[in-house]
This record gives structure tokens, C-alpha cells and sequence, in this order.
């Protein structure tokens, strides 16, 4: 009975141990394919991440346009500034111009704008030999300068008896009237939606003051 149960027991034993292989290779197949989907999990991610919404498209874009919207303001301000700026270097350049001459070639010499009495139209230097403050036939244009940006204005303001429609200067480099030489007072002044600058002419110099009185 002992023999028995101890040859049944071997073979159970040997059964087992036979079915072990088979048993360890479905937990390798399985721990295989569970790494398989673990490594595949990255790059469908990373797949998945790559990629930018319709409605992340759209924030960003309307994100750009208030920035742009807000930024239109200032960056026009700027732009006038520039242009004013650069108007009132281009007129001071001719009145130092206009006197240099003046006083080199010891004759009247005349800046005055190039179409009437429109400054913003742009404005030329010209030596005067008659001394009537317009530009004859065989009379030297020392420069030329053209219009001012849309937008900007340049007023003369030199008083109910003289219109600021040309100003003359003598040998000696002083603004005077045509004619009786008698000494020119005032200003001319450029504007635009950014501010104000005026030249101010007195009796012996000119300055620049920014803002549109001389004060």
C-alpha cells in the first residue's frame, strides 16, 4: 500500500514538473507583451502631443490681435513724433543754411516755401539779388525741401503787418523785411496729432521751443 501511494506520488511529481515549462512560458509571453505596450506608450503620446487644436489656434490668434490692437495707439503717437521731429531738424537746417549763405556771399538769401505761401508744400533757399523775396529767372537755389508727411501743418505767426509768406536775411545773417530792412519778429509753428515745436525768430538768434508759442 506504501509502494503504492509512493509511485502515485512520483508520477503526480513528474506531472507537475513537466507542466512548469509551459506554465513559465505563458508568464514570459505575458510579461513580454506587457513591456511591448509599456514602450509603445511613449510614443503614442508623444504622438498624441505633437499636435495643436483647432481651439488653441484660434486663443492664440485672438490673443495676437488684442496685443496688436492695443500696441496700434502708441506706436502711432511714436510715428508722429518722428515725423514732426524730423520736420522741424529739416526747417531749422534750411534757416542755418539761408544765414551761412547770407553771410559767405554778403547778399540778401531768401527761404521761402515752394508753392506760395504753403509751408507745408516744402521750402527752398535761394540767394535774392533783387531783394524782393521771390525767385526770378538766373537767381542760385542754394536747396530744395519737400513736403512735410500728411497731417502736419506749418503756420507763420509774425504779426497783422507781416504775412511769413518768405524769410529774408541780410549780410550779416539777421531776418529783416524786404526793401526797408527793418527787423522780423515771431515764429513759425509745426503741429500734428503728437505736439507742437516753433521756431522763434528775435532779433539776433533762433530757437526752438517745443511747444506752439515762444513763451
Amino acid at each position: 500500500m506504501h509502494a503504492a501511494d509512493s509511485a502515485a506520488a512520483a508520477v503526480s511529481f513528474r506531472l507537475r514538473r513537466d507542466e512548469a515549462p509551459a506554465t513559465m512560458h505563458g508568464i514570459d509571453a505575458v510579461h513580454k507583451s506587457a513591456q511591448d505596450a509599456v514602450t509603445k506608450m511613449p510614443t503614442t503620446v508623444q504622438r498624441r502631443q505633437r499636435g495643436v487644436t483647432l481651439i488653441e489656434t484660434a486663443t492664440a490668434a485672438c490673443v495676437c490681435a488684442v496685443l496688436a490692437a492695443s500696441a496700434l495707439p502708441s506706436m502711432s503717437a511714436a510715428l508722429d513724433g518722428h515725423r514732426l521731429t524730423t520736420a522741424t531738424n529739416d526747417l531749422v537746417l534750411a534757416v542755418n543754411l539761408a544765414r551761412s549763405a547770407a553771410t559767405a556771399q554778403r547778399t540778401r538769401v531768401v527761404l521761402a516755401p515752394r508753392s506760395g505761401a504753403d509751408w507745408a508744400s516744402g521750402w527752398r533757399v535761394f540767394v535774392d539779388d533783387d531783394d524782393n523775396g521771390r525767385l526770378d529767372t538766373g537767381e542760385a537755389i542754394v536747396r530744395e525741401f519737400g513736403a512735410v508727411p500728411k497731417g502736419l501743418r506749418i503756420t507763420p505767426k509774425f504779426g497783422p503787418s507781416y504775412s511769413g509768406a518768405y524769410l529774408s536775411f541780410d549780410n550779416v545773417g539777421n531776418l529783416r523785411r524786404i526793401g526797408s530792412g527793418g527787423y522780423v519778429l515771431g515764429r513759425l509753428v509745426l503741429e500734428n496729432g503728437e505736439g507742437a515745436r516753433s521756431l522763434c525768430f528775435s532779433t539776433l538768434q533762433v530757437r526752438t521751443v517745443r511747444a506752439p508759442t515762444c513763451d
